[in-house]
């Protein structure tokens, strides 16, 4: 009986692709490779999307939909492939909306399914405490996404307000939102103000998401800032090398979610003030010398960056002190020991801060076979994560001096070594979807596994039943999953951890290069 196999998507692409690996048979015997682009609202075919067929970034194939959405491609050689589709106003579904898979030396695809989703926007507009618009006041849109550090969001689009206010939050796949206005990373020169969800709250966990259906466009998404509060933050920032003269050191206050509120130059004096806080938790984060600033704020001198930071209380009734010491950051330098044929172009090692404030700092390396290098990190416990890494290819074990680390956490007080062991995964998910009347389902379903293991948090596979409704996913690294059967992908809701829950999704363990097997069972609300 033939199998099915998924693979790990990729970050969501730009312009909208659908990717997925494609195994063909190792027999000399040229294959056929069909299949069928279909809108992921309405699940019809769509005419005129363009499908590309490349083996190692040389393209081998193209092909034009008819008007059932149908494509096929003959005589192509036995080879691993990559297939991509695109059309003018629509998206791909961060990769997972497509089959993916290796087939045996004996199995064609009857029909690949490829899935792209019309965009969708968000629209509104941001009003100051009195009622007046607010120009050039940067709006984003959030989506809840699965990570072991706060906050638990990411931004997927943002976008300036006019001089009416208004603002366009357009590209969105479809899926669940929420919008925000967050002050900007670099210095301010008036008054900070807090971060604000939609609909007029301040703290992210009481936001409203909406749900986004495919072509849909969201008006009315409105927020009214809040007003600025009687608390201050002041202090004194220590720790200054003696021979930086007056170089600059900005001073950043964040929330205690690690949303930044305000950015400020230090003083002459070493001295700072953040007026108008409100009662809540924050830190205070000092960083030095700048020469440069970012999307994601104050850039450093390289081989001279000095950081410290303080947690400060606020609370009624006067202004709160906060001394920061500066302090020189660490190297951390990765060894590698793969068992995976290649890193390909791109992978990272990222080092992403335990506690909510992130760092100043890019702590993003390139990731290769002989290793990665981050020249200054501060002093602060970290998750080590490795990212764009081979579908096969997972972290066996990281260790630090020797020991072998939980859940790839470092504690980084000096320059630190660290060795990483690459393994090649054979695990393997397999079972069979059944309808609500306990009968094999009479056409192909779509199989979700969804990583709940910290070194492998939120990464994603997809695969297509076949015979009997059987799937089954190949090359699975070891460690926690949660599975679920559906119609099709038509949003990336998939990727929001409360979508697993509110679905009851069963888990599934994967031990070190063995198997896991469950059935399951798609409702008609599926």
């Amino acid at each position: 009986m033939g199998s099915n196999s998924g693979t790990w998507p990729r970050r969501i692409l730009n312009p909208a692709l659908i990717l997925f690996m494609l195994g063909l048979s190792r027999a000399a015997t040229p294959a056929v490779i069909s299949g069928k682009v279909v809108d992921a609202g309405s699940g019809s075919g769509l005419v005129g999307a363009k499908v590309r067929i490349t083996s190692n970034g040389d393209v081998v194939a193209e092909a034009t939909t008819q008007g059932d959405g149908a494509f096929v491609f003959r005589g192509i050689a036995s080879g691993w492939y990559q297939a991509t589709a695109r059309k003018d106003g629509y998206l791909d579904l961060a990769s997972a909306s497509a089959w993916s898979g290796h087939l045996s030396d004996t199995e064609v695809p009857a029909t690949l399914e490829l899935t792209l989703a019309r965009a969708c926007s968000i629209s509104g507009q941001v009003r100051d405490a009195n009622g007046k618009p607010l120009l050039g006041v940067k709006v984003v849109a959030l989506a809840r996404r699965f990570t072991s550090e706060l906050p638990r969001t990411e931004t997927i689009k943002e976008a300036l307000t006019d001089d009416r206010g208004l603002y366009r939050l357009y590209g969105l796949t479809p899926g669940r939102y929420t919008v925000a206005v967050l002050p900007d990373a670099e210095p301010q020169s008036g008054a900070a103000f807090m971060p604000l969800y939609y609909p007029g709250v301040a703290e992210e966990s009481r936001a409203e998401f909406l749900r986004l259906e495919a072509g849909e466009e969201r008006d009315g998404a409105d927020l009214s800032l809040i007003g600025s509060a009687d608390g201050a933050i002041h202090g004194a920032v220590t720790g200054v090398p003696p021979d930086w003269g007056r170089s600059g050191i900005a001073v950043s206050l964040f929330l205690h979610d690690g949303r930044l509120i305000e950015t400020i130059w230090m003083g002459k004096d070493g001295e700072f003030v953040f007026p108008g806080v409100p009662p809540a938790s924050y830190q205070v984060v000092a960083l030095g010398p700048i020469f440069g600033w970012g999307a994601e704020g104050p850039t450093a001198t390289p081989g001279q960056a000095h950081e410290g930071s303080a947690s400060v209380d606020v609370s009624h009734g006067g202004p709160t002190e906060a001394r920061v010491e500066l302090r020189a950051l660490n190297a951390v330098q990765g060894k590698v020991v793969s068992a995976c044929e290649s890193l390909p172009h791109g992978a990272e090692a990222v080092l992403a801060p335990l506690e909510a404030v992130p760092a100043s700092i890019p702590l993003r390396a390139p990731l290769a076979v002989s290793g990665f290098n981050f020249p200054g990190v501060p002093a602060a416990g970290y998750r080590l994560k490795l990212v764009g890494l081979p579908d096969d290819c997972y972290p066996r074990e990281i260790r630090v001096g020797g020991e072998k680390t939980a859940d790839g956490v470092i504690a980084i007080s000096a320059d630190t070594v660290v060795a990483v062991a690459l393994a090649a995964a054979h695990g393997t998910i397999s079972g069979a979807v059944s309808g609500p009347d306990g009968k094999a389902p009479a056409l192909p379903l779509t199989v979700v596994a969804i990583s709940t293991s910290e070194l492998s948090l939120g990464l994603a596979r997809v695969a297509r039943t076949g015979a009997e409704g059987r799937f089954q996913f190949d090359r699975v690294p070891p460690g926690s999953y949660r599975v679920l059967a559906v119609n099709r992908i038509d949003s990336e809701d998939y990727l929001d951890p409360l979508f697993w829950d509110e679905h009851s999704a069963p888990r599934v363990t994967v031990p070190d290069d063995g198997s896991a097997s469950l059935d399951l069972r798609i409702s008609n609300d599926h």
